[in-house]
Formats: C-alpha cells, sequence, structure tokens
C-alpha cells in the first residue's frame, strides 16, 4: 500500500470512527501492567454517570412520547365522533377513543417497568461499590 492509502485507514478505520480508542502500548484504554491511569478512571466515572442521565432522559422522552400519541388518538376519536355526521366515520371514531386509553395505559406500564429496572440496576452498582468500599452515586 501507499502511504496515503495507510494513513488514510489508520485515520478513518472502523474502531476509531466508532470511538473505540486504539491500543497504547499493546493495552486498550491507556492500561499499563501497574493499572489504569488515575485520569481514565475519573473519565469512566464521568462518563457512567452521565450515561445514567441519558437513560433517564430517554425513559422519560418514551413516556412522553406514548403520552402524545395516545392523545392524539382519543383526540382524533372524540372529533371523529363529535364533528362527523357520516356513520362510518362515527364508528371509526369510537375505536379509536378505546386504542388511545390502551396506549396510554401500555406507556404507563412500560415507564414503570423501565424504572424499576433502572432503580435494580443502580442498587447492584451500590451495593457493588459499596463492597469495595467506594460509593458510586453520593
Amino acid at each position: 500500500m501507499t502511504g496515503w492509502n495507510l494513513r488514510f485507514q489508520k485515520l478513518y478505520s472502523w474502531p476509531r470512527l466508532r470511538g473505540i480508542p486504539e491500543p497504547v502500548n499493546g493495552f486498550t484504554n491507556g492500561d499499563t501492567k501497574k493499572g489504569v491511569d488515575p485520569s481514565l478512571k475519573r473519565e469512566v466515572f464521568v462518563r457512567d454517570h452521565l450515561a445514567g442521565y441519558r437513560t433517564d432522559l430517554a425513559i422519560r422522552r418514551t413516556f412522553l412520547s406514548y403520552l402524545r400519541t395516545a392523545l392524539a388518538f382519543f383526540g382524533g376519536g372524540l372529533a371523529m365522533v363529535r364533528f362527523s355526521g357520516h356513520p362510518l366515520v362515527t364508528l371509526f371514531g369510537w375505536l379509536l377513543l378505546p386504542v388511545g386509553i390502551v396506549i396510554l395505559v401500555q406507556g404507563v406500564i412500560t415507564n414503570i417497568k423501565m424504572n424499576r429496572d433502572v432503580q435494580a440496576e443502580k442498587k447492584k452498582i451500590e451495593e457493588a461499590g459499596r463492597a469495595k468500599g467506594k460509593s458510586l452515586f453520593d
């Protein structure tokens, strides 16, 4: 291969584009035989902590999308029932009302399950941290 092609492959290789760090001295993430660099431990802690916030925000965003969809179905069905004179449109409106309620209930159930799973995972991590003598969520 030519020099340019080799540099191009190194700059734009898939691991680099995916954010996977390249090995340093034969070890990934800057690991050495003495252990991990303390600044990298701090970086991992901050990244993991922010990942928890992103997960909480994603759960809220998902619940709001369920709520928006349920409201659209319910409101559309109500409008069809109230303002339509055609019997098929009125029937379709009556069918949309319970669909909106079912979507809302499904969204609430999903939100409760996801919050419960996240809290259980946080509890596991906290217990593991206590076993090592460190607290992660203080």
